[in-house]
């Protein structure tokens, strides 16, 4: 792939990644809403946002088969590889992974659309297991899958995928829905309320992405740190980090200065610009991620 073509795949594969993070934020958002019971109209925008964003994954889903295919020919010729779906389906590792995508992929709708307003077996099971499939079928389609399948490296991966898919997606969930909603409300404790479950949440999310994601750049690195600034894989993981590091220094004032603090009508309004502020950055972070995943590693592209 070349040109047009493999921009066009780095941009289905970013829509891919940020719908997966943000579908696994609105259902974690949703689910906090509806145990706290809270009464108000965000549970119904999420919704929304989440079945769109099934819709970008369905999207990728259908694509990933010709991309790979013109991955394998190094043609850009349509319909030559159209003609090659078949033997990448089902000759290929990548149409194995394809298979554990779909898989996860129709639990996922199947869920929605026949659980009602979902249940609590689904929470329990269905929602998750349709999620895990999607990761594990990210997490083996990359650059963690070229020493084989079920490697330290792909679960490093699968770990790195999910802990994002919860940082970033509930934050841009609750920073540009939620949060501003439940700060309109009388009574802020229910947005600190929120807030705690949201803070908890992210901590967890964040231990298991720094230990990924060290491991993870040191394999891309090849133990070496000159493919920081050697390499193109390097160059954009350091942009990665500046501003993974920004969206924690305001996580960081949104947990000390508000979350911690009493709740009153003028930390709630802080707390809206600070997630909001937060959701933004997440959003680059998500597409950074997309490129990293489509660019070769420092390993391979040394200088």
């Amino acid at each position: 792939m070349s040109g047009p073509v493999s921009a066009l795949n780095i941009l289905f594969s970013v829509v891919s990644d940020a719908g997966y993070a943000v579908a696994c934020g609105c259902l974690l958002a949703i689910r906090w809403l509806n145990d706290a019971a809270i009464k108000i109209n965000q549970p119904r925008i999420l919704r929304r946002v989440f079945l769109a964003c099934v819709g970008g994954l369905v999207l990728g889903q259908i694509v990933r088969p010709w991309f790979s295919a013109a991955s394998m020919s190094g043609s850009n010729g349509f319909a030559e590889n159209l003609a090659l779906i078949p033997d990448v389906i089902f000759s290929t590792h990548q149409g194995k992974v394809w298979y554990v995508g779909s898989l996860g992929l129709v639990t996922l709708i199947a869920t929605v659309f026949f659980t009602g307003r979902q249940t609590r077996t689904a929470w329990r099971w269905q929602f998750p297991l349709s999620l895990f499939l999607i990761a594990c079928a990210k997490a083996a389609s990359g650059h963690a899958a070229g020493d084989g399948d079920f490697t330290l490296a792909e679960l490093s991966m699968l770990l790195h995928i999910g802990g994002t898919a919860i940082w970033a997606g509930t934050v841009v969930a609750s920073g540009f829905v939620v949060v501003p909603g439940l700060a309109k409300l009388p009574d802020p404790q229910a947005l600190w309320n929120y807030a705690g479950l949201l803070s908890r949440t992210v901590t967890w999310a964040l231990m298991a992405i720094l230990l990924s994601g060290i491991y993870t750049s040191w394999r891309e690195l090849d133990g070496s740190l000159s493919g920081l600034w050697s390499s193109g894989w390097g160059r954009i993981l350091l942009t990665k980090i500046a501003f993974v590091s920004l969206a924690l220094a305001l996580g960081a004032i949104t947990r000390f200065k508000c979350v911690q603090r009493p709740a009153t009508s003028e930390s709630a309004e802080r707390m809206v610009r600070l997630l909001r502020a937060e959701a933004l950055i997440m959003i680059v972070i998500l597409c950074l991620s997309g490129l990293l995943a489509n660019t070769a590693p420092a390993m391979m592209d040394m200088g």
